[in-house]
């Protein structure tokens, strides 16, 4: 997990060549950042340092959050399999018009099909190239780990490219009948999220694959590939979510009301929703407990700062996440298609046809997502030129 406002390290040639510990690596010599956002608490406060220094010395007090994070990697790779598993299921069931993959024309809901399952499955190649340097399991070469983390990108890639043909096919269907393209937020978000994702790839190979440019610059774009890394991933997240939020809603808005009344806790949002406000709560009276009125041992503190600084950006940008979520759950009432006669294939064309109440929830999703970015770079530990 990424490591916001840490001390900056220097970067020299050396560091890029031996970049074992990337900045969300858990380094040991970060200040602390307790408060509701990703702000810096000032070192002076001689109550909480001055035990976080002396844990800091003790080696052993590591071990506990080592073997969580051991846990963690275990756990995403069984999570993994889990996720293909359900996906599966899911582009099976007969919701899923009526079931099953096809690339036939006039089956325009299997083709779709192929949308789903493989945006997830390129997520989880995305999973095993972030864990490939983590892996227990991986050989201790580094040169035979990179190119493993770059393969499972190529793969990801692949994936996403017959999910994104996929879906233009499905829409662009004769005889089933055509469908409007990029009208909802999913979709835009989508394409920013693959214009980072190509962006990064396109950086991965050029200065680390096929090691073009100097040392230095190698290094400076080290520090902006590791950042995006996880903004990219997270951001992966919040598509697919937005994704499902979409296609769920379309299958289920026409019951949702009864006599009146409107259903509850239906919607991924709303059990997303949920458990982000429940994160925030545990976080909330933890910070007030542990930070505000300073109850337990130093070396307690020290130990639920670690979580305290873990869980700040996870919170953060779930919110986002949810936010998101609930204006695609919206706009799925709404309705923000347009009827089309023929094959979209411009339809930047129709931007205009786009109701405006659509047009002014993308804008806000859009900027909430941008806000996000630019929340993460400003907070960012990028080490210092020397």
């Amino acid at each position: 997990m990424t490591t916001w406002a840490s001390t900056p390290q220097q970067v020299s040639n050396s560091r890029f060549e031996s970049a074992d510990n990337p900045p969300w690596a858990h380094d040991n010599d970060g200040p602390e950042i307790i408060s509701e956002g990703f702000e810096t608490q000032s070192q002076t406060e001689e109550s909480l340092t001055q035990p976080l220094e002396q844990n800091k010395s003790n080696k052993p007090a590591a071990a506990g959050p080592a073997f969580g994070q051991k846990v963690a990697l275990y756990l995403s790779h069984v999570l993994a399999i889990v996720a293909l598993g359900m996906v599966s299921a899911l582009v099976n069931d007969q919701g899923m018009g009526g079931g099953g993959l096809s690339w036939e024309e006039g089956q325009s809901k299997k083709v779709f099909n192929w949308h789903p399952l493989m945006m997830v499955s390129a997520f989880i190649l995305m999973t095993l190239a972030s864990l490939a340097f983590r892996n227990p399991f991986s050989c201790s070469d580094r040169w035979k780990k990179k190119m493993y983390h770059g393969l499972m990108w190529v793969l990801a890639a692949t994936c996403m490219m017959v999910g994104m043909i996929a879906v233009v096919k499905s829409h662009n269907d004769a005889v089933s009948g055509y469908i409007a393209n990029l009208y909802s937020l999913h979709s835009w978000i989508g394409i920013a999220v693959l214009s980072l994702y190509s962006i990064q790839f396109v950086g991965g190979v050029t200065f680390f694959g096929f090691q073009i440019g100097t040392g230095s610059l190698r290094a400076r774009m080290l520090s902006l590939h590791q950042f995006l890394g996880p903004v990219i991933y997270f951001a992966m997240v919040m598509t697919i979510l937005l994704g499902l939020q979409e296609k769920k809603v379309s299958l289920v808005a026409h019951i949702l009301s009864v006599s009146g009344y409107i259903a509850n806790l239906y919607s991924l949002y709303t059990w997303i929703g949920i458990v982000v406000l429940l994160l925030y709560l545990i976080r909330f009276v933890g910070g007030v407990t542990l930070f505000g009125f300073q109850f337990g041992t130093g070396s307690l503190r020290a130990r639920m700062l670690s979580l305290h600084q873990f869980l700040g950006p996870v919170i953060y940008f779930a919110m986002v996440m949810t936010i998101l979520l609930g204006l695609q759950e919206k706009e799925g009432f709404i309705g923000c298609s347009y009827t089309v006669t023929e094959a979209d294939l411009r339809p930047y064309q129709h931007f205009n046809e786009i109701p405006y109440v659509c047009r002014l929830s993308h804008g806000l999703g859009i900027v909430i997502f941008t806000m996000a970015l630019t929340t993460a770079y400003a907070l960012y530990n990028f080490p210092e030129d020397e």
